[in-house]
């Protein structure tokens, strides 16, 4: 599941999750970013341009809010399901800072690679899923030519501008899907978009709320984890106290 969000106040309280991983990504032109926070004893400034993964596995509580109440946080929510051996691995935060995220700049193609690998560069983050994500700017008339590895599906989903495909032209929240063994697209005018790809898995998914499992018995035993008090307990961020923080730090 990919979610673009445009946040100008609190909207994640504290919830759980398991059973998957979920990526938050504040795109580098936000004005703000988030603080991240979970069960594991984690707290997380995520601003402009980083990357944080949150490997719910088992089960674990976290809460994300805007740094600045009023100012516009932009990015997006990414659910990324694990394939059944791995639903309940141990939880992790995986943050990886924007100065940290890979990048490279050819012939009017910009990436960032946030997840997994893409023109020779490699996300320093390791998770236990073999999903891949990057970031990309094109240049008017520039072509991103993306190859899909033997065993993996791809698409791309487009925030701004609009590109040509074999199949004609997408906009704006479309979502363009490969079929072949690479992603060609043309660029019409200045493109922003998001690449997602990794191996189909192919494998029964129960969606419970919060909580991806495998069947529903796992389901309701990833509820009672968390009624039980198995994934922790998180008191929510005090927002006003956050906005004086970051109004002290301009």
């Amino acid at each position: 599941m990919v979610s673009l969000f445009e946040m100008r106040s609190p909207l994640f309280p504290p919830h759980p999750h398991a059973g998957f991983s979920v990526a938050t990504y504040i795109f580098p032109e936000s004005q703000i970013g988030f603080w991240n926070q979970d069960t594991l004893g984690n707290r997380n400034l995520i601003p402009p341009g980083a990357f944080h993964l949150t490997v719910a596995g088992a089960g674990v509580m976290h809460e994300e809010t805007v740094t600045r109440s009023g100012r516009l946080a932009l990015g997006l929510q990414i659910w990324i399901d694990h394939a059944a051996a791995d639903r309940e691995v141990t939880p992790a935060a995986l943050h990886l800072p924007a100065a940290d995220v890979p990048m490279i700049a050819s012939d009017g193609v910009l990436r960032r690679v946030l997840l997994g690998t893409s023109a020779g560069l490699t996300s320093p983050i390791k998770a236990p899923l073999a999903a891949r994500i990057v970031d990309i700017e094109l240049q008017d008339g520039a072509v991103l030519e993306e190859p899909i590895p033997d065993g993996e599906a791809a698409f791309v989903v487009i925030r701004d501008g609009e590109v040509a495909t074999a199949a004609g032209v997408a906009d704006r929240g479309t979502a363009v899907f490969s079929n072949v063994d690479a992603l060609r697209l043309t660029a019409r005018g200045n493109v922003r978009l998001t690449l997602f790809g990794g191996p189909p898995l192919r494998q029964s998914v129960i969606s419970a709320g919060p909580f991806v499992a495998s069947s529903q018995s796992q389901a309701r035993a990833f509820e009672a984890r968390f009624r039980a008090g198995g994934m922790g307990r998180l008191t929510a961020f005090d927002q006003s106290e956050l906005d004086r923080d970051f109004d002290q730090t301009r």
